[in-house]
């Protein structure tokens, strides 16, 4: 059975003839403006978070969200850090350094003999651990020298030139050490 053009037509309006159209419903501009830009947010956390677990971050999506949400160099700062640990905190290493130098060859050897290498090498990578902490807690607070002379640390750009200030060293050390 063939349908005829009026059965496809749609029901008439209920509405008086006359009465206005409501418009179509608009969001806000800045409603429309916030799902892309947060949207744009949460892909940089995730790429940053796959960064950061790259790079052996203990808790990489931490990282990545104080980066993006508190606008800090996060990754600046865990990169130093993780180089700070690397070269000050290397298992063996200090151990390796120390029985080829002449004046502490012969010291290195003998507490080896009486304490044994692993218990040697513990104590010694807790001092450099100390070591790191001293440091980062100096860097961390210019007010301590008592000089009155101040100083930070700063991300620099191919040329040299400051970017972001490198600070809170102390509160990331734990997290950038490696596993």
């Amino acid at each position: 059975m063939a349908k005829t053009s009026a059965a496809r037509k749609k029901p008439a309006s209920k509405k008086p003839a006359g009465t206005p159209r409501r418009a179509p419903r608009k969001t806000p501009a800045r409603a429309g403006r916030r799902a892309p830009a947060q949207a744009v947010k949460r892909d940089r956390i995730e790429a940053l978070t796959q960064v950061f677990a790259a790079l052996g971050a203990q808790r990489p999506a931490v990282w990545a969200r104080s980066h993006v949400d508190q606008g800090h160099d996060e990754l600046g700062r865990f990169v130093l850090l993780r180089a700070l640990w690397l070269k000050a905190v290397e298992p063996g290493r200090l151990l390796g350094i120390a029985r080829n130098e002449p004046e502490v060859a012969a010291a290195a050897e003998r507490l080896i003999k009486v304490a044994g290498l692993p218990d040697l090498d513990a104590v010694l990578r807790f001092a450099q651990k100390q070591a790191l902490l001293d440091v980062c807690t100096v860097l961390d607070d210019p007010s301590a020298s008592d000089e009155g002379i101040g100083w930070a640390v700063f991300r620099t750009d191919g040329r040299g030139l400051p970017l972001w200030a490198l600070d809170r060293l102390v509160a990331g050390l734990t997290d950038s050490e490696p596993r």
